[in-house]
């Protein structure tokens, strides 16, 4: 700043103080909201270490390395998920369209997570060996625990859209809070799996939470029958992942992507056009 003499062009009396009050009002709920996402995805470890042992804590740092993929690959769609919200938000037919991304979402990271408990199945002894053998029972609860996670994700981009970062605070703030006060009381009595559930349990709290609220703001409606297909797939997955029937996991994988395939065709086709002219550009 001094060397390139960058205080030049500073200016204080250049500054709004009507533009800085519903810049701080957006922005500040936003650090609560950061801050309980830390915590509910710290607490579980920290109780787990404190409660039962350290080596407890590494087997469930281990089962949540897997069911971490799907947030990592989810913050890549977040930001796009809020700014096409953002543009959309005055459109005629904006709860048609919020319906339709929320539903689609969710049918791509339910295949997702269930690709995941399959590829687990198949391939756990040789990514993470016997030391950590019994990580694989928890993984499907936080997988599931994830899914409610991104689905959280999707409703809070709306809360974000539409200048409401008080709401994403608070909800996010409540879940931190069950998530605490179960991991405090489940780990006790049904030690890491106390912490996954609690984590599942917390989630869903948030993402129920946050639908019911979001309802009220947008008429949004899902296809009940396509959302019952994918839970049943998933449940199924996970099933399947138990009875470690390798077989029978890879048929299945195969009839879910067909399945997925066949009821998606026609936005994958528009996104392959999308593609297509981008590149032609």
């Amino acid at each position: 700043i001094i060397k390139e003499k960058i205080y030049i062009n500073i200016s204080f009396k250049s500054i709004s103080f009507k533009k800085i009050k519903p810049l701080l009002a957006y922005s500040i709920p936003m650090i609560p909201n950061a801050l309980s996402w830390w915590v509910v995805g710290l607490s579980d470890r920290t109780m787990i270490a404190i409660i039962i042992n350290t080596a407890a804590n590494a087997v469930y740092s281990i089962a949540s390395k897997f069911s971490n993929l799907l947030n990592s690959i989810f913050s890549v769609f977040s930001m796009s998920w809020q700014e096409f919200v953002s543009v959309h938000l005055k459109d005629d037919d904006n709860n048609e369209f919020i319906s339709i991304m929320l539903e689609k979402t969710f049918e791509f990271f339910i295949v997702l997570s269930s690709l995941i408990l399959i590829f687990l199945l198949i391939s756990f002894n040789i990514i993470v060996g016997s030391n950590y053998y019994s990580s694989y029972f928890y993984i499907p609860i936080l997988i599931a625990a994830n899914v409610f996670s991104v689905l959280s994700g999707l409703l809070g981009g709306i809360y974000v859209a539409k200048k409401i970062t008080k709401r994403v605070a608070s909800t996010t703030l409540l879940s931190a809070f069950v998530n605490i006060v179960l991991n405090f009381v489940l780990i006790h009595y049904l030690g890491i799996y106390g912490a996954a559930f609690a984590t599942l349990i917390s989630y869903s709290v948030l993402a129920i939470i946050r639908l019911v609220d979001i309802k009220k703001i947008y008429k949004i409606s899902f296809n009940c029958k396509s959302i019952f297909i994918y839970s049943v797939c998933f449940i199924l997955s996970i099933i399947i992942y138990y009875i470690r029937n390798k077989i029978v996991g890879i048929i299945f994988i195969f009839i879910l992507i067909i399945i997925y395939l066949r009821d998606n065709k026609r936005y994958l086709l528009d996104l392959k056009d999308l593609f297509i002219k981008r590149k032609n550009k």
